[in-house]
């Protein structure tokens, strides 16, 4: 089958469709992302909330900050991703971003400790790693989410 090149977005370079699927270059964090879900088991759908049914508004903008804003280490620079915090809560009419980031925290930590619990070592280091990038440049992301990404 022939690969057709895909346009738009953010992240589209390298992105073509092949029959009835989308194929995605690897990226500097594939390798995580794949030992993930190696250690994941098909279970169901996976989902931030803690139960069945809808969850809280900041639960999931913070789950639709983090899959599509690209917050953390392969992000870009902080400032810019402040910017696209910003944007994407301006877009949900939510005036909080600073803590959209603190909530982002919040579901990684608790994904870490259930995956803990479950016995999964390789995925806890992951998230693990993914903290520690929060709790370092979380609050610099917080504070340029507050200003849009506007410095000075």
């Amino acid at each position: 089958m022939d690969e057709e090149p895909l346009e738009g977005g953010r992240q589209t370079v390298g992105v073509v469709r092949v029959g009835d699927t989308v194929r995605r270059p690897l990226q500097p964090n594939s390798e995580r992302v794949h030992a993930v879900l190696r250690h994941l088991e098909a279970v169901g759908l996976i989902d931030w909330d803690n139960g069945v049914g809808p969850g809280r508004r900041l639960d999931d903008l913070a789950h639709a900050v983090w899959c599509f804003v690209d917050v953390g280490e392969h992000g870009g620079g902080i400032e810019d991703q402040g910017r696209r915090v910003r944007l994407m809560c301006d877009s949900y009419g939510w005036n909080a971003p600073a803590l959209v980031i603190h909530e982002i925290a919040t579901l990684l930590r608790r994904a870490r400790d259930r995956h803990a619990r479950a016995g999964r070592g390789k995925a806890v280091a992951i998230f693990d790693d993914l903290l520690a990038w929060m709790e370092d440049h979380g609050s610099a992301v917080e504070a340029a989410s507050v200003t849009g990404g506007r410095t000075g």
